[in-house]
C-alpha cells in the first residue's frame, strides 16, 4: 500500500483540472468502478479499500463527510488500488482517476463491508 501525502495531491489534482481540456478531441477517460472490496482495518476506523483502475493511474478517494483525501499511484500497471481511509461506517465517499491530462468523473459510494463488490452490510436508507 502506497499514500501520497496530502498535499502533493492536492496540488496535483489542481494543476491537472486547471490545465483545462486538451485541444485534441479524445474520449473521456471513464469512471472508475465502485471498490470490490471495503474492509474494517482496526478499531481506529481505519478501512481497507481495494479496486480496479485504468492502469498507471493515480486513484483518489474522498471521504465526502470529514473532506480527507488519499490516493494511491499504480506503479506496478496491474490495474489495482489499494489504500486504507479513516472513516465511519456508511459515511459517503467518492473515487476517481488521473491518467497523465485525463480526470475520470467520481463514483460515489458507501463505506460499508463490501466483499468481492457484493455489499456485505446496509447502511440507512438502503
Amino acid at each position: 500500500m502506497k499514500r501520497r501525502p496530502f498535499l502533493l495531491i492536492l496540488v496535483a489534482s489542481a494543476s491537472i483540472v486547471a490545465s483545462g481540456a486538451c485541444l485534441a478531441p479524445t474520449l473521456p477517460l471513464p469512471p472508475p468502478e465502485e471498490p470490490l472490496s471495503i474492509q474494517p482495518a482496526g478499531a481506529d476506523g481505519q478501512w481497507t479499500i481495494q479496486g480496479n483502475c485504468t492502469q498507471g493511474a493515480l486513484v483518489l478517494l474522498t471521504n465526502e463527510r470529514t473532506g480527507a483525501i488519499v490516493g494511491f499511484e499504480d506503479r506496478a500497471l496491474d490495474g489495482r488500488y489499494a489504500v486504507e481511509m479513516t472513516a465511519e461506517a456508511c459515511d459517503p465517499a467518492t473515487v476517481f482517476e488521473l491518467v497523465g491530462d485525463d480526470v475520470s468523473t467520481a463514483t460515489p459510494f458507501l463505506i460499508r463491508e463490501v466483499l468481492n463488490g457484493i455489499e456485505q452490510t446496509a447502511c440507512p436508507g438502503d
